[in-house]
């Protein structure tokens, strides 16, 4: 593992040298070694795709999503040799008078997404520009997760691992009226709530509902997808509200649900580009 984690530190220093259109083609090429060399990911993607189309994917759809899952590792690798002045002419922003409006109520902001499109990039354009906390997979080895994280927070982004020990560090963040930014397509911990998605109960994270209830914090969901030219988009949207019904439980849920619906509709329109290779539904 320390030989991996060496190479990839050696891998994202040179990646400031690499024109950005050479290395999307060396990511596509790597992206389709992926997907030839990964049958059980390829079967998951395969799957996972074939419940947000509502029919099976054509073989090219789901290698695009290797390719993609390709690039966005590169990414994330580049953030340091790109800094906040290439960030920006990457990622296109809209819809911050959102976020403008909900920091002025006082009491922070959660922002919600799927992934689709670049979300290393896209959250770092929005933490040049605000305080911005991140939710990101705890994973193994520590090594390569302090290396992730390293590398996330080269422009000043903070971060925190999923699990019980960051509802402290979330909740003093939002107490603050910093931005919580949480990928909210996949549970992690397997805590979270059964909702409908694309028409079959699925788990998706209850932290983002939860903390928005507990905390006044105003919700939003967002979206990021990659343009044809190698640009990115990312568009921030208005807040996501339910009726609330007293029942904490029934309200958490519904939250959730909520956010469900705003997911499916930002996979529906860029399915080529939903980088999960992990099931996102129990087994038939």
């Amino acid at each position: 593992m320390r030989a991996l984690v060496t190479a990839l530190g050696v891998l994202s220093l040179v990646t400031g040298r690499i024109p950005r259109a050479r290395a999307e083609r060396w990511c596509r090429l790597a992206g389709r070694i992926w997907y030839l060399a990964a049958p059980r990911s390829r079967a998951v993607v395969r799957s996972n795709l074939c419940h947000a189309l509502g029919r099976q994917p054509l073989p090219a759809t789901v290698r695009t999503v290797f390719e993609f899952g390709a690039l966005n590792y590169w990414d994330t690798l580049s953030i340091g040799s790109l800094g906040a002045v290439g960030v920006n002419e990457l990622v296109h922003l809209e819809g911050l008078h959102h976020i403008d409006e909900a920091l002025r109520g006082g009491r922070g902001v959660i922002v919600v997404g799927a992934h689709v499109g670049s979300i290393a990039l896209a959250v770092q354009a929005l933490a040049v520009r605000y305080p911005v906390l991140g939710v990101v997979e705890e994973i193994k080895p520590p090594e390569l997760l302090r290396f992730w994280l390293d590398r996330r927070s080269a422009l000043g982004l903070r971060l925190v691992a999923a699990g019980p020990g960051a509802v402290r560090v979330l909740l003093t963040a939002l107490r603050g009226n910093e931005v919580v930014v949480i990928v909210s397509d996949k549970d992690v911990n397997g805590t979270g709530a059964w909702v409908d998605f694309f028409g079959k109960e699925a788990m998706l994270p209850a932290g983002p509902a939860a903390l928005a209830l507990r905390t006044g914090a105003v919700l939003l969901s967002a979206t990021t997808w990659r343009r044809a030219d190698g640009r990115i988009e990312a568009r921030v949207e208005a807040p996501l509200q339910i009726a609330h019904t007293g029942d904490a439980a029934a309200d958490r849920r519904a939250l959730t649900q909520a956010i469900a619906r705003r997911l499916e509709y930002h996979v529906a329109s860029h399915p080529e580009q939903w980088t999960v290779f992990e099931q996102r539904w129990p087994a038939e």
